[in-house]
């Protein structure tokens, strides 16, 4: 979950109509706001409480005894940009925009390996109602190791998306999502 949003959801999906669990939280910072036992199949909602740790933390949910992993960022993780792909033929190109139409908006865009591993920062600024695109591979220089970007930022006002490319050919984009760690389970 980031810190914009501090809840997320679990999917529950049994071998059998009659399997009956019960879910937990291992960590005190997670509560189960919902879907605390169940037969079948079912949801299990839960929120985080506000990270001030100062750093990453890891915690878990138990349902029907396989175990749901939760992350929680040190940052208000605006938003994410789940993949990213600089490898020949294709380019990554982010795109960060500032929806107020009276507030500067700063922020600063971390670039992760797929292991979490911080590899590169930049710093961002956005005037109102301004927008910033960047090419990964142009302006990051470790962009090979990346390979996801988390846009760090005190203002809910950012919008984004990633578009993957190869030059005059392939196009998609994706939008930037502001929530993570919603997943299924299967039991």
């Amino acid at each position: 979950s980031s810190s914009l949003r501090n809840t997320g959801m679990v999917t529950v999906t049994t071998s059998s109509s009659s399997c009956s669990w019960t879910s937990a939280s291992n960590n005190s910072w997670i509560t189960i706001t919902a879907g605390s036992s169940g037969t079948g199949n079912g949801t299990v909602s839960y929120s985080i409480s506000s990270n001030t740790t100062g750093s990453n933390r890891t915690g878990t949910i138990t349902i029907g005894g396989q175990r749901f992993t939760v992350t929680q960022t040190a940052f208000n993780a605006a938003l994410y940009f789940p993949h990213v792909a600089t490898n020949f033929p294709w380019n990554t190109e982010i795109a960060i925009v500032n929806t107020s139409p009276d507030q500067t908006v700063t922020g600063t865009l971390r670039g992760l390996s797929d292991a979490g591993q911080l590899i590169e920062t930049k710093a961002v600024t956005l005037s109102a109602r301004g927008r910033r695109q960047i090419t990964v591979a142009d302006e990051f220089t470790n962009h090979f190791d990346i390979g996801y970007i988390i846009f760090d930022t005190n203002s809910a006002a950012v919008q984004g998306y990633t578009k993957f490319y190869q030059a005059g050919s392939h196009r998609a984009a994706i939008p930037a999502v502001k929530e993570v760690n919603t997943s299924d389970i299967y039991i």
